[in-house]
């Protein structure tokens, strides 16, 4: 008797670890798909072009390997400073004032007003609209001679700028077009407004 019962712990251990087996095995079949694109589409290319940035790449025969020559390079060129300020300008300005006009619009749709769900969609319609048509509607609200902008700018007497062209205009043109795609975040921000009770909205 007491030979089986310690008997018994051990099967139901291997049971226990052979349920765990399977569906470990089976839940890595259903992420393997995922797994293999990372791996092809993400990882090895960011691998390869570490390890080509080191050297002086040739399509035509094999990689020179060069070491910090290419960063030495790159931290000598002024368009790369230029480049790496214009990101920082886009980040630092565009990203935090995306993230808080999100935040009003999905505070305002969410409150309990006559055509919510028109609004709703409204707001996010921007952000299932084709790069390519945005990117031309955009233009020709931007236009410096017939856009939208600058025609209003106009009726008050402004000269509007050249939005695209001017270096100091065109970063702001560049945020002004990505409040434009705000879209998913307000639905982020709007999905967990929802998860929380009125009185914790209200405090």
């Amino acid at each position: 008797m007491d030979m089986s019962r310690a008997v018994q712990p051990g099967r139901q251990n291997s049971g226990w670890s052979d349920m765990r087996r399977r569906k470990f095995v089976t839940g890595l079949l259903f992420i393997s798909p995922w797994i293999i694109g990372f791996l092809v589409f993400t990882l090895y290319p960011m691998v390869a072009s570490l390890y080509y940035s080191f050297t002086e790449f040739h399509i035509r025969k094999a990689p020179e390997w060069i070491g910090l020559g290419n960063y030495v390079e790159l931290f000598n060129d002024k368009l790369f400073w230029t480049a790496l300020s214009n990101t920082l300008y886009l980040v630092v300005i565009g990203v935090p004032l995306t993230l808080f006009l999100s935040f009003i619009c999905a505070t305002l749709l969410n409150l309990k007003v006559r055509g919510q769900s028109i609004y709703r969609v409204l707001y996010f319609m921007p952000s299932i609209v084709p790069t390519v048509a945005s990117a031309l509607l955009w233009i020709w609200i931007l236009n410096p001679s017939s856009g939208v902008v600058n025609t209003l700018l106009g009726q008050v007497g402004i000269m509007g700028p050249n939005w695209f062209r001017d270096p100091n205009w065109a970063k702001p043109a560049l945020i002004m077009m990505g409040l434009w795609g705000m879209g998913g975040t307000i639905v982020i921000y709007l999905s967990g407004l929802q998860q929380r009770g009125r009185h914790v909205l209200e405090a």
